[in-house]
């Protein structure tokens, strides 16, 4: 087949889209000399109109090598790919070419077979691409050290506020206890103040720390029943299950691909949340799954106070309160934390609720690969 020649297109059509073409394109012989040139190859290389007819296509380009000669990438590229598949030739390498403006610029050389003496390559010009590429690499790299800097500035932070806290807490408790009725109630009022600020902020600073460390790579996501860490972490939450009177309801469960550990961690965070978000009855929570896809729909739903609907996107936010800590204990981090295990694992996170009715939390995670679960 030559150039104008297909059995599917017309030749007039082969010719406009080589002339039209946005990327340059040469026709050469085996020896890498340009035959025909499209005017984009033309206005990127030549000085002049059909300048490049005659000229070797390696000769625009930058030498890979002090020794290499013009021409002599081409052929190397032709000569490798017709010895390992004689009857097709298609490859692409990547070139420095200094354009007729001056610029030194990147470009990739796609080849094709024309025939057995013909080739076609399309030059297409990659300089701004790859600038977004390393610009993109520079930036991700900058954040992983941002992160890194941030998980060990958390780690050093909470390890260097906890021992003042520590003191604060014990010596205010001290005050309350060994005083307490001594003073006036004023007195007794600001001791108890101390203690439950200094108390809250030894749970925020865990709390802080322990939402830092969800990105943490050690611990590798493996198949886990979801059962076994409801069980887990139904067992972990005997006291205020047993405190509240609350009923938990759970069928079948999935075998899911994640962090075992973490898995637990978001069991506890929605189960608390259905608990201390209740209405006068005993809490009724009812935990259901469906495949969808490649992963597993897990639902939560209560029969809680419930949440309006302008709210819904907020609650997943870090210290957003929907009540006053008087009425409802908590820094406002347990269903950040929940959103970023589940969206760590690829999955996604919402909820449905009607305020006065309950909620329902669901979320996605990836299902296990069929097969024996190997541990």
């Amino acid at each position: 087949m030559t150039i104008g020649q297909s059995e599917d297109v017309r030749p007039d059509i082969l010719r406009a889209a080589f002339q039209s073409s946005p990327c340059g394109i040469a026709v050469f012989d085996r020896a890498g000399t340009i035959i025909h040139a499209n005017p984009e190859l033309e206005q990127q290389f030549a000085e002049q109109k059909d300048a490049l007819a005659g000229r070797s296509l390696d000769a625009l380009f930058e030498p890979a090598r002090d020794i290499d000669q013009p021409g002599q990438r081409v052929r190397r590229v032709i000569d490798h790919v017709t010895r390992s598949n004689p009857t097709q030739l298609k490859a692409a390498i990547e070139m420095s070419g200094r354009t007729s403006s001056g610029e030194t610029r990147t470009f990739e050389l796609r080849f094709a077979r024309i025939s057995d003496d013909r080739f076609i390559a399309n030059v297409i010009d990659t300089s701004d691409r790859r600038a977004r590429e390393r610009d993109l690499r520079q930036r991700m790299r900058g954040l992983e050290q941002s992160n890194l800097d941030l998980e060990q500035f958390a780690s050093i932070a909470s390890h260097d506020l906890r021992e003042p806290l520590r003191m604060v807490v014990s010596y205010t408790e001290l005050l309350a206890e060994r005083y307490r009725g001594q003073l006036d109630e004023k007195a007794d009022k600001f001791i108890s103040y101390a203690v439950q600020g200094a108390t809250r902020m030894q749970r925020l600073i865990d709390d802080l720390l322990a939402y830092s460390r969800l990105e943490n790579p050690g611990r590798p996501s493996l198949p886990t029943p979801t059962s076994d860490a409801l069980r887990d972490t139904l067992s972990d939450m005997r006291a205020a299950i047993q405190d509240s009177g609350a009923q938990i309801n759970y069928g079948s469960l999935p075998i899911v691909l994640v962090d075992p550990i973490q898995l637990t961690q978001l069991f506890q965070n929605l189960i608390h949340n259905a608990i201390k978000f209740r209405r006068e009855d005993p809490p009724r929570i009812d935990l259901t799954a469906e495949p969808e896809g490649g992963m597993w729909r897990i639902t939560v739903s209560d029969n809680g106070i419930g949440i309006e609907k302008r709210y819904h996107d907020r609650i997943f936010q870090m210290f957003q309160r929907l009540h006053e800590r008087s009425k409802y204990e908590g820094n406002g981090i347990g269903l950040a934390t929940a959103r970023k295990i589940v969206e760590r694992h690829g999955g996604t996170i919402g909820l449905d609720s009607t305020p006065g009715q309950g909620s329902t939390f669901f979320f996605t995670l990836p299902a296990a690969p069929t097969g024996p679960i190997r541990l």
